[in-house]
């Protein structure tokens, strides 16, 4: 119980920072986590569905929405994303370094 008291504590606080910065995925994408911590599993979905409208070859953003999918007792849909994220990551290049 307390958990799920503090998974809608931290919600309620990304919800209210993406008033100052609708478009900052990182706060997009944890609320979408936190729906599906929380059950929501349909907004979590449509959540990660348009974060990889900007971004489709986010492999993290297919890893989460097959996560969601597969909340939500979709498991086709899940394998779907899924082979989507070790597609990217198989390609991806192994020497690559963030600035």
């Amino acid at each position: 119980m307390e958990n799920e008291e503090n998974i809608q504590d931290a919600f309620d606080i990304y919800t209210e920072s993406l008033k100052y910065k609708p478009t900052h995925s990182y706060l997009r994408k944890s609320i979408g986590s936190l729906h599906r911590s929380l059950g929501n599993n349909r907004k979590s979905i449509n959540i990660y569905k348009e974060l990889l409208k900007g971004n489709s070859l986010s492999a993290k953003y297919n890893m989460e929405l097959a996560e969601s999918y597969y909340a939500d007792g979709n498991l086709e849909k899940a394998l779907e994303y899924l082979k989507v994220a070790v597609d990217i990551w198989q390609d991806a290049d192994g020497t690559y370094e963030s600035a």
